[in-house]
């Protein structure tokens, strides 16, 4: 690893509603590793006062409050990364997208004017920004935050959809799928957990033993020619 690059790979969050313990966790990893770039692969916000799903009264959550506390979360992670951290990158997940989706419907003359980058003001402190549903590349590996797949075997799916390496946020498992080519390329594909606190599901809590979602975020050395390796950090 002596010529490679150190990347973070940050999984979803859902800010305000992650996991202190396990972001935590993540930011301690950070400090150790003193990586050179970090990825943020989308949901890092939760923007739960413009979801459209059916939302608890008792929450009274504000947008403004959620993108606060966003804004001081993300100062954690470049803080806990170091002064040597040079490539930051913020992809937009399904949940940031949610502000986007509510200006469609409610203030569609607002389009343009409002969005969610600028709110949390991500372009002004040097986030390189890839938008919901487009893919970033660094080196031989690509980053998106879903391919339309969410349960079981989305890394697989979506190594087979991209034909070469990806990794994707969004469905709060951990699970790493290789295959090679006839070529004699080797690939991978993988989901890398989530961040935030299973308690504060909504959204059929019955059901969240099976789901099999796990804390844990990724690493990846990147080398000059491209290449890259990739770890996976389960937290248990």
């Amino acid at each position: 690893m002596a010529n490679a690059e150190r990347w973070l790979i940050v999984p979803d969050c859902h800010v305000p509603y992650h996991s202190e313990h396990a972001f935590g966790e993540c930011l301690y990893a950070a400090k150790q590793l003193r990586p050179h770039g970090v990825v943020l692969l989308g949901d890092f916000a939760d923007c739960y006062a413009v979801s459209s799903h059916d939302r608890d009264p008792s929450r009274k959550a504000k947008l403004a409050d959620e993108l606060a506390h966003v804004k001081a979360e993300l100062a954690k992670v470049v803080k806990a990364c170091g002064p040597q951290l040079a490539s930051k990158h913020y992809l937009v997940g399904n949940h940031e997208h949610r502000l986007q989706r509510y200006l469609w419907t409610r203030a569609p003359e607002l389009h343009g004017l409002v969005s969610y980058e600028a709110a949390v003001g991500l372009k002004a402190s040097g986030w390189r920004v890839t938008d919901y549903g487009k893919m970033l590349r660094v080196g031989k590996m690509h980053f998106t935050h879903d391919l339309g797949k969410a349960g079981s075997g989305a890394a697989k799916q979506a190594m087979q959809d991209v034909q070469g390496n990806v990794v994707i946020g969004h469905t709060h498992r951990m699970e790493v799928y290789y295959a090679g080519n006839a070529k004699g390329e080797q690939h991978v594909g993988a989901t890398l957990g989530w961040l935030g606190d299973p308690a504060t599901i909504e959204y059929r809590p019955d059901l969240l033993v099976k789901r099999q979602w796990t804390h844990g975020w990724g690493t990846m050395d990147l080398y000059k020619n491209g290449n890259v390796r990739l770890h996976t950090h389960p937290l248990f």
